[in-house]
């Protein structure tokens, strides 16, 4: 059954939100103008509940801003439990239907790293060693994706903050997955091909000891470059093998599709 949000709409003293298409509701209290003490929380969250229910409404998601976390508990009382927080706002949630197993989706389940992997025109290959690890090592400049960053920003961004070379995306050579990684999390780690627009390096010193164009074959014969990194470079060395971004609009909103596109030889089987 779906929710009736047209009668919801019109019962006073309830939390109005922004409805979804799987009969759910936002109610977004870091955009509330009204200034509810927890008494008068407690009270319309109660009320709201109620009529929740009876017009249909299956989960519940509660967006409360940290001036107002004393909300919180308050949720908790009736039945809310923790989705995900930021450091200005948390997300409380709550599935209505009691005969059904709670079927809300979960808060994000990986981490987004993005290495670059830029080759110059002399087919070397840009490498750092950071100036906090215990061991000497070369790597491929990159590091974590900013909050709703697109990975092809966040690759160029790297290298640029790392060594000072400007570049642009050509495309993803490859991406690894390790399915629990670091806090119950997956981690995802996306390897893009990217062109040198400058050659002066200008390292970070803050976060980086060293960095230089190295040989390619140099690079996958160091002794002081991870499996990884090595493999990386191998596939790029062997194949050449290319994931092309194509931008659309769909669901709303600007997506990303990668696709492989082959070298000729592979195109003649």
């Amino acid at each position: 059954m779906m929710a009736d949000y047209t009668s919801l709409k019109k019962v006073d003293n309830v939390f109005k939100g922004s409805e979804d298409i799987f009969s759910g509701l936002t109610i977004d209290m870091t955009t509330e103008d009204q200034n509810y003490d927890n008494e008068q929380f407690a009270t319309m969250l109660k009320e709201s509940l109620v009529n929740y229910k009876r017009y249909g409404v299956r989960g519940v998601w509660f967006k409360i801003p940290i001036k107002k976390s004393s909300f919180v508990p308050i949720t908790v009382e009736h039945g809310f439990v923790f989705h995900h927080c930021f450091p200005s706002y948390i997300v409380m949630t709550k599935w209505l239907p009691e005969d059904e197993p709670n079927k809300l989706p979960t808060f994000a389940t990986c981490f987004i790293g993005v290495a670059g992997f830029v080759v110059n025109d002399e087919g070397k290959l840009l490498v750092v060693q950071e100036r906090f690890r215990k061991s000497d090592h070369w790597k491929l400049p990159g590091g974590m994706a900013d909050h709703k960053e697109d990975i092809r920003t966040a690759g160029k961004r790297e290298v640029l903050e790392e060594t000072g070379i400007e570049t642009e995306f050509v495309s993803m050579v490859c991406f690894r997955h390790i399915p629990d990684f670091r806090f119950e999390c997956s981690d995802l780690y996306f390897i893009c091909l990217l062109k040198p627009l400058n050659n002066e390096i200008k390292r970070d010193s803050s976060e980086i000891s060293d960095a230089k164009w190295m040989d390619l074959d140099e690079f996958l014969s160091s002794p002081i470059v991870n499996g990884l990194d090595k493999f990386v470079a191998q596939q790029y060395k062997d194949q050449k093998l290319k994931m092309i971004p194509t931008d659309m609009f769909m669901f709303n909103r600007d997506i990303i599709f990668y696709t492989m596109e082959l070298p000729p030889a592979c195109n003649k089987l």
